[in-house]
């Protein structure tokens, strides 16, 4: 597993890391879809980056983004206590990003795993069965941590201004 993950010590931008962790959960980890979402604390939103469609094909979601709320930050103070490093949220709307409009397909499990580094949330990374009937596989979902944990510690480490966000540019909370 761990020679597997290789790719991402070659990432030099976040959008890269991000890209490349949503590849390897494919192929290194085996779930059956995945998105890296980063998180700007400023405006508390979570933004898209990479994803899969249906098919399992790594598309741009970008333009996809949505409020963290409740379950977002309760999976992320779950992820920092050391309480779990993955939190699964039961009957969540399966939702497939298209370049022009998300789309609800479903309803069922989602896993959010958190991307954190020092403390602080970073990102997470989302995943679901999409149309399968694939039921949550501990050990893939404990690799996912391992791999979100890296890319936290990858993405803390990334060349950027310290006071400003991954995502906006903006000046962060201090």
């Amino acid at each position: 597993m761990l020679r597997a993950l290789g790719p991402l010590f070659r990432a030099r931008h976040p959008d890269d890391l991000a890209k490349r962790a949503v590849e390897l959960v494919l192929s290194a980890v085996g779930l059956v879809r995945a998105g890296v979402y980063l998180y700007d604390d400023r405006l508390d939103l979570m933004v898209g980056t990479w994803g899969t469609d249906l098919r399992q094909r790594v598309i741009d979601e970008h333009f996809a983004m949505f409020r963290l709320g409740e379950k977002g930050h309760w999976a992320f103070a779950r992820a920092m206590s050391g309480e779990a490093l993955w939190t699964v949220i039961e009957g969540s709307p399966l939702i497939v990003n298209e370049t022009t409009s998300t789309r609800v397909i479903g309803r069922g499990w989602t896993v959010c795993t958190p991307i954190c580094s020092g403390g602080k949330p970073l990102g997470a990374m989302y995943s679901d069965p999409g149309l399968t009937r694939a039921r949550i596989d501990p050990r893939k979902q404990m690799h996912a941590a391992l791999l979100c944990g890296l890319t936290g510690m990858l993405l803390a480490e990334m060349p950027r201004s310290p006071s400003r966000s991954f995502v906006s540019g903006r000046p962060t909370r201090r």
